[in-house]
């Protein structure tokens, strides 16, 4: 439990998803066959590296909250209803919510809809197996961006769910002919992804 709390208070440090692992790892801990409760104040600890930064913000800006009342204002990351989310992203993927030289957003909410359908295939699969520190940090992922004004970031998140890309690589190992199905999709997807980025259509 040590060396997960410490590497985990380490992720917080440097991102919000860090957060997310943390609730992961409470999980992982309360639904373990093997607990050591002495252990348990080590969970705490990634706890820490976040109140020292609301604390910061708190001394800099004046609210301990500065941070997300930033990303309310500037990303509409204000808390949502999923199902209302839900709808605004599924408007915006159809006929788009911005000005005519961003009507081409709409590719990006459509490819968030996409990693939404994932991230929750993934969760019913991880509940199926009783992986319930996975399924948590895929939860806590998939509820976190899933409850803005429109979901958005999840496809990047996806990045970070290491369940489907373990699982993936023991499917292609398994049947290689799905390994290289893989990567014919995944590379000039990838260059269209990147060339979105880079052109700003998807950054601003």
């Amino acid at each position: 439990m040590r060396p997960a709390a410490i590497f985990v208070a380490l992720a917080s440090t440097v991102r919000v998803s860090g957060i997310f692992l943390a609730f992961a790892l409470i999980v992982e801990f309360l639904t373990s066959k093997k607990r050591d409760w002495l252990s348990m104040p080590w969970l705490a600890l990634p706890a820490v590296p976040v109140l020292g930064f609301m604390a910061y913000l708190k001394q800099i800006h004046g609210s301990w909250f500065a941070w997300q009342e930033a990303q309310e204002k500037g990303w509409a990351r204000e808390f949502t209803w999923p199902w209302t989310s839900l709808m605004h992203t599924f408007q915006a993927a159809s006929k788009g919510h911005f000005a005519p030289d961003r009507s081409d957003w709409t590719w990006m909410f459509r490819a968030e809809l996409v990693a939404l359908f994932i991230g929750l295939l993934l969760l019913v699969w991880l509940v199926w197996r009783r992986s319930w520190g996975e399924a948590a940090w895929v939860a806590a992922t998939v509820g976190a961006f899933g409850t803005s004004f429109w979901i958005y970031s999840l496809t990047r998140a996806t990045l970070l769910w290491w369940p489907l890309w373990i699982a993936l690589a023991v499917m292609a190992r398994r049947k290689p002919w799905l390994g290289r199905l893989y990567l014919a999709l995944a590379i000039p997807l990838a260059a269209i992804w990147a060339a979105g980025f880079f052109t700003g259509r998807w950054s601003g």
